[in-house]
């Protein structure tokens, strides 16, 4: 069942007995900070790297100026890929190496996009719909027992998307698959993952 911003706002609301709604239009003091948290979830979860939010894509630079601009949609270079040392510089790529943003031929490079919540993997979207379901019981006191029940499915739906990943990405571990090799480290704690001494 794909779900949709409307499904993640009641399921706020629904954690303080609050009556669901039929739409996010609705004139409820709650919606627009619950819709602020589900943004910045998106945002955060996605910005972790997963299979369905990483591609390869080739970049040219412009025949002016030889600067890079990143896609809209650009969250951050995939860091796992060893030999490509560029990060983002006011939306333009920058060489870390060269220490520059000027760029004279095209570049091949391993990007995470921000994907629109409604375009996602179920996996993705009960993940982040649990994130933002867990920062809104925490932003709006809870009682304890419901935020753990709250981080304990946060917690599974994590387990479920990152397996959903290992899944899709398994046959290219012995490949070079770097963003495989990151997932290895992954723990579950409260909130967020954290991944022992490497983060995101």
């Amino acid at each position: 069942m794909r779900l949709a911003e409307l499904d993640v706002v009641n399921d706020c609301l629904s954690t303080l007995g609050e009556t669901p709604l039929n739409s996010i239009q609705t004139d409820h003091p709650l919606v627009a900070g619950a819709l602020k948290l589900l943004r910045e979830a998106n945002s955060r979860v996605q910005a972790q790297g997963w299979w369905f939010n990483r591609e390869e894509v080739e970049l040219q630079p412009d025949a002016m100026t030889g600067h890079i601009a990143l896609p809209a949609d650009f969250l951050s270079v995939d860091p796992s890929v060893r030999d490509q040392r560029y990060t983002e510089r006011g939306r333009r790529l920058y060489d870390l190496d060269r220490q520059s943003v000027t760029f004279e031929s095209k570049v091949t490079v391993a990007i995470i996009r921000l994907i629109p919540f409604r375009d996602l993997p179920w996996a993705a979207q009960d993940l982040i719909r649990s994130a933002t379901t867990l920062r809104f019981v925490e932003s709006y006191d809870a009682d304890e027992l419901r935020i753990q029940q709250v981080r304990l499915d946060y917690q599974e739906a994590y387990r479920t998307c990152n397996t959903e990943h290992t899944r899709f990405v398994q046959p290219n571990l012995l490949s070079g698959g770097g963003v495989g090799r990151r997932r290895g480290a992954i723990r579950v704690t409260g909130g967020y993952p954290t991944r022992g001494l490497r983060r995101y």
